[in-house]
C-alpha cells in the first residue's frame, strides 16, 4: 500500500473488516438487496482530482466490490499530499423487516476503538454533527504510530444499500478556521441518491 494511507499493517483492511463486522454484528439484521437497486453518493471534493483508486476484493451481497478513491490537489500525487480527500464505498445492504437498520454512531465507535487498540490517542476526537443516517467527527492533534494525518474530518453517510466513509486528511500544516469551515460544509453537502427504494 502506498503512503497515501495510514501506514499500519493491513490498516485499511482492518478498518474495512471492523466496519463490516460492526454493522453485521451490532445490528442483528439480515443482509438483502433487491435486484436493480441503484444507489450512489453525490459528493466530489472541490479543488481535488482523483489520484488513486483501488478495489479491495471484498464484495457485498449484490456482488458489488468495495471501492476506495483518494483525491489530491492538482499536481500532487497520492503519496505526496498535504491535504487529501478519500471516499470508501461499502456495498452493504442491511434491512430488517423491510426497515433500514443503520447505526452511524456504532460505525464511528468501532473506528475509534480500532484506532485506540493501535495505541492511537483519540483525546482530541469530537463529534461535530449527528443525524439518523450519518455522523461527522473531527480528530485533531493526531498521535498515532505511523499515521500520516495530523488532522482528520470524517463523515459516515449511510444509504439503504451502501455505506460511505468520506474524509479530509491534513498533514504537515495547520488548517485555518476558514478552511476547516469549508471542509465541514463540503462533507455535509454529500447526499445519497437512490434510483429505486
Amino acid at each position: 500500500m502506498s503512503n497515501c494511507c495510514p501506514r499500519t499493517p493491513n490498516g485499511y483492511l482492518a478498518r474495512l473488516l471492523s466496519v463490516i463486522s460492526m454493522v453485521f454484528g451490532l445490528t442483528g439484521c439480515t443482509a438483502v438487496g433487491p435486484s436493480g437497486a441503484d444507489e450512489s453518493l453525490h459528493w466530489k471534493p472541490s479543488g481535488f482530482v482523483l489520484a488513486h483508486e483501488e478495489r479491495t476484493g471484498w464484495k457485498g451481497v449484490r456482488g458489488n466490490e468495495t471501492l476506495r478513491r483518494i483525491y489530491a490537489k492538482p499536481g500532487v500525487t497520492a503519496e505526496n499530499w498535504t491535504e487529501k480527500a478519500e471516499v470508501t464505498e461499502l456495498p452493504i445492504a442491511i434491512t430488517q423487516g423491510g426497515r433500514v437498520r443503520w447505526d452511524p454512531v456504532s460505525v464511528m465507535n468501532a473506528e475509534k476503538a480500532r484506532l485506540e487498540a493501535q495505541r492511537c490517542s483519540t483525546r482530541a476526537w469530537t463529534v461535530l454533527n449527528q443525524e439518523a443516517s450519518g455522523i461527522l467527527w473531527e480528530w485533531r492533534e493526531i498521535d498515532c504510530p505511523a499515521y500520516l494525518h495530523r488532522h482528520e474530518l470524517v463523515r459516515v453517510v449511510m444509504g439503504r444499500w451502501s455505506l460511505w466513509m468520506i474524509s479530509y486528511g491534513i498533514r504537515n500544516r495547520e488548517l485555518s478556521d476558514e478552511e476547516r469551515a469549508e471542509l465541514i460544509r463540503d462533507l455535509m453537502s454529500a447526499k445519497v441518491l437512490s434510483g429505486s427504494n
